[in-house]
């Protein structure tokens, strides 16, 4: 068990495991705490800290063992922390039920998984990885909060293969890429993001269609609901859709008339039958091997 006392920085190693003892509902970690090793959260503990950095162990070498520090709030637990929670290395992993609050939350490096939520006064992301199914929402009673969650050069993986995750605010993003899953047209098949206010953007963004569970869209078809925006969207004529699929090339375009992305060509490999002596030396052949996962076939559009 590592012993976090009050206002002492509290150092963890790359191979320091972490683990809070349960103390009732309610402990305080270093006012000023750097997170370099695994410290899981668990509940029903609300944890306080004033400062709260995770980042990697410079003195890391690796031997085996991993140096990505991961910070893990389980089911019920709450992080909450006065000042600012800084991110750039490794995992933040935000569990369903967990709460990580704090005056400003900034990720640089690494990726955070919140199926819980995170609660800020100014939530912003400059580059890394986000994922999730959870909540992302800005603490108006925070001294100089943004109702905007800003994100740059982010890579945004909503859901848990395929799900949504919720932003209750804005959405201003700059440079994303968006990689999601796609395994039919139904709600709950494919991931999404729902936001409650105004998305904004800007620069390039990158949208990577990805068509999971054997599902082959039709020409003519029409994909959206991507990004559900209560206020609206804008930016997206400078985007870039990639169709990524292991049965079939896939092509098409955004169409601002029909509000999402219309699927113009499929091809699909043609099956030639083998004949009945080779099927079943194929077949006996086979079962000594293990299957090899296709590379994903790529085509790219710009919007229309």
């Amino acid at each position: 068990t590592l012993q976090f006392r009050p206002d002492d920085v509290a150092v963890a190693t790359t191979n320091d495991v972490g683990v809070l003892e349960n103390r009732g509902d309610s402990m305080r970690i270093a006012t000023r705490t750097v997170m370099m090793g695994s410290l899981p959260l668990p509940a029903p503990n609300t944890v306080n800290a004033t400062e709260f950095t995770q980042a990697a162990d410079p003195n890391c070498a690796s031997n085996g063992v991993s140096c990505a520090p991961t910070l893990t709030l389980d089911p019920g637990a709450i992080l909450d922390v006065a000042g600012m929670f800084a991110t750039s290395a490794g995992l933040v992993d935000v569990q369903a039920g967990a709460t990580l609050d704090a005056d400003e939350f900034l990720q640089t490096g690494g990726t955070t998984r919140v199926n819980g939520t995170i609660r800020g006064g100014r939530v912003r992301l400059d580059g890394g990885v986000l994922t999730g199914a959870g909540l992302i929402t800005y603490d108006p009673f925070v001294p100089g909060s943004s109702s905007s969650i800003a994100l740059n050069g982010v890579t945004f993986r909503p859901g848990n293969s395929p799900g949504t995750l919720t932003i209750d605010g804005n959405l201003t993003g700059e440079n994303l890429t968006f990689d999601l899953e796609i395994g039919g047209t139904d709600p709950g098949l494919f991931d999404a993001i729902n936001v409650t206010g105004f998305t904004s953007l800007t620069g390039t963004t990158t949208f990577n269609l990805i068509f999971v569970d054997d599902y082959v869209p039709t020409p003519g078809q029409v994909f959206s609901g991507f990004i559900n925006s209560a206020f609206g969207i804008s930016g997206l004529e400078n985007s870039v859709f990639n169709f990524l699929s292991d049965d079939a090339t896939i092509n098409g375009a955004f169409n601002s008339f029909f509000g999402g992305v219309v699927i113009g060509s499929v091809e699909q490999p043609n099956v030639v039958p083998l004949p009945a002596g080779l099927w079943l030396l194929g077949s006996a052949v086979g079962s000594l091997c293990l299957a090899r996962r296709r590379r994903p076939a790529r085509a790219q559009a710009t919007c229309a």
